[in-house]
């Protein structure tokens, strides 16, 4: 699977790469769950690196709901009989993709943009 690389985004925001980071910094701590549960958290992260390699904020937003919908509030109510941990590829995945976000926020603060402490 093709990363996104660093580069000067014209429609995602960062607020949008912040959001982003943080919730792909989370998943791998995320508790266990079933199987079906871990599809789709690894759906929504491939939507999320579609989104970042088209530069487009719609799709960001849209893949950032369906991680926060599949993450643990949704995951504990969704409980099967068989629970699993953080599959690998959806750990590698996650990993990935907050090396990419934290390559791209760095990118930003260094072109003038906003350093993460000064968000409000």
């Amino acid at each position: 699977m093709d990363m996104p690389s660093p580069r000067g985004r014209l429609g995602i925001t960062t607020d949008q790469l912040r959001a982003a980071l943080d919730i792909a910094s989370d998943v791998p701590c995320w508790p266990r769950t079933s199987q079906e549960c871990w599809n789709r958290v690894e759906r929504a992260l491939e939507a999320l690196t579609d989104a970042l390699t088209a530069d487009d904020p719609t799709a960001l937003e849209d893949a950032l709901l369906e991680l926060e919908l599949a993450g643990p509030v949704r995951v504990r109510i969704e409980l099967g009989d068989e629970q699993n941990g953080v599959p690998e590829p959806v750990r590698d995945r996650a990993e990935r993709l907050r090396h990419v976000l934290a390559g791209e926020l760095d990118t930003e603060v260094s072109a003038g943009g906003p350093a993460p402490d000064d968000v409000e």
